[in-house]
């Protein structure tokens, strides 16, 4: 059996909303990837807050993400900074490791050409 995080609950995460939206405004990213549905949920919210046209479409991962043949495409969203939304690696190592180490791969690639862009 695979055990999966645990859920964090509603509290936990609006505290930690607060923390992640002062530490964004500090360190002014280019770029955020958001690991997983709760990081993803969680910064479009406090990137909501801050730019009113933010929206990350509520879908399930495999939609924020496509692969072709030896690679993945990764969606992203807004601008200031751009987030790019990924899977949670827990899961991913535990299906396959070479899929996990090809996927990390490629996230890797997407996010260093869009901050040499």
């Amino acid at each position: 059996d695979v055990e999966t995080p645990a859920e964090a609950n509603d509290d936990a995460l609006e505290m930690c909303g607060s923390y992640l939206s002062e530490e964004i405004e500090i360190i002014d990213p280019k770029v955020i990837v958001p690991l997983g549905k709760q990081a993803i949920d969680q910064v479009s919210k406090v990137m909501a807050k801050k730019e009113d046209s933010f929206k990350i479409p509520d879908k399930s991962l495999g939609e924020y993400i496509s692969k072709n043949k030896n690679s993945y495409t990764f969606t992203r969203y807004g601008s200031n900074p751009t987030v790019i939304p990924s899977y949670h690696c827990s899961p991913l190592g535990h299906i396959n490791v070479e899929n996990s180490k090809e996927y990390f791969q490629s996230l890797s690639r997407a996010i260093r050409d869009y901050v040499d862009s």
